[in-house]
């Protein structure tokens, strides 16, 4: 890569932090670079080849991972649009009843879709006994909400602790309580944009709604400046703490019904209606008629068919409940002290009601992944 092994080059366009030498990542992975889009000629020699395929006709639109990295993903996406792309779709996670932005995207990959359909065939008759079985096997009585709160400030203090120490060092004085600051957020992030002034209703909400110290929440709404660099390099942070804290982490220790525990969903809804499922369905066709619908996709945790068998439990909830304790009391038979838990005990038994028939090895691979 010669972008990366000529240093000068390696300075323009990626992120990298000029004191310790490290560069931005891509979530945790080490060996994937962040690169700096925002710059206008770095987009340039980046996009050459997908705006040509484009014009060409060779393909018809555009598939856009993670633009919550991105110090700007306006306009970025904006960028897009006039290089030609009429037709881009995000893989933006909308958290439940968060709209999208009024970018010039055809919509999201579908993730919002996807949850809905699994929550409507949910029975929330169901969630007081799956309740009640959740909290006897992992004695724990905390919602789901608890959990991502402790995960994401995990991750903030653990993974990106290097990311945190950066974002420490671009502030003019001292911020206390950073990590928290960053795992409190309740959606992805915000966009605010420093270098235009622009604030918008929705970010004013959730920099309230994280319950932020008044000095810092007063800087993240640019009403005190001078921070421009900290407030762009905050909203970078906080989507991947969301996403390894959240996806990566709570939803491999909450388990009261996995086929809630998804790519963009929220376990602690147990269900929708059917009014507020159409509700959603005619937002996203007025705003965002070409919005994808999918059931699964590469990233979600399980397929869409495995998912709605294992919601299907919240129709049968004592018939589900009296089987899983059966279970637990046969396999605490095995006495390894390398057996699962009865947590993941319960993870392995969803599973096998969702996926059956299925082999050992691949179970094995599942829970271990």
């Amino acid at each position: 890569n010669r972008y990366w092994a000529d240093p000068d080059l390696r300075r323009r366009y990626f992120d990298l932090d000029e004191e310790t030498g490290r560069h931005r990542r891509f979530f945790d992975i080490d060996h994937l670079a962040a690169v700096r889009q925002e710059d206008e000629a770095v987009f340039a020699e980046t996009h050459k080849l997908a705006l040509a395929l484009v014009k060409e006709g060779t393909v018809d639109g555009l598939r856009i991972d993670h633009p919550d990295g991105l110090a700007d993903p306006a306009g970025y996406l904006r960028r897009l649009r006039e290089g030609g792309a009429r037709h881009v779709w995000v893989e933006k996670i909308l958290e439940p009843g968060e709209p999208l932005r009024d970018w010039p995207v055809e919509g999201t990959v579908g993730y919002e879709f996807l949850n809905d359909v699994a929550a409507l065939f949910v029975d929330p008759a169901g969630e007081a006994p799956l309740t009640a079985l959740w909290e006897e096997i992992s004695g724990d009585r905390r919602p789901f909400s608890a959990y991502a709160d402790e995960a994401k400030l995990e991750q903030a203090r653990t993974t990106f602790a290097p990311e945190v120490d950066r974002l420490r060092r671009e502030a003019p004085r001292e911020v206390g309580g950073l990590e928290r600051a960053l795992a409190s957020l309740p959606v992805y992030r915000t966009y605010v944009e420093p270098w235009s002034g622009l604030v918008a209703d929705e970010d004013r909400e959730a920099i309230a709604e994280a319950g932020l110290p008044g000095s810092l929440a007063r800087v993240l709404r640019l009403e005190e400046r001078g921070w421009d660099a900290f407030v762009t390099r905050f909203q970078q942070t906080t989507p991947p703490i969301m996403a390894k804290g959240v996806e990566d982490t709570a939803f491999y220790r909450y388990g009261r019904l996995l086929a809630l525990n998804d790519v963009g969903g929220d376990p602690g809804r147990f269900g929708i209606s059917i009014e507020r499922f159409h509700a959603a369905n005619a937002e996203r066709a007025e705003r965002f008629p070409r919005n994808l619908l999918v059931t699964q996709t590469h990233d979600t945790k399980r397929s869409g068919d495995v998912r709605a068998r294992i919601g299907a439990l919240s129709a049968m909830p004592e018939q589900w409940a009296a089987r899983v304790r059966r279970w637990l009391d046969l396999t605490r038979e095995i006495g390894s002290p390398s057996a699962p838990d009865d947590v993941e005990r319960y993870f392995v038994f969803q599973t096998l009601a969702g996926a059956w028939p299925i082999d050992r090895e691949r179970l094995g691979a599942y829970m271990e992944k």
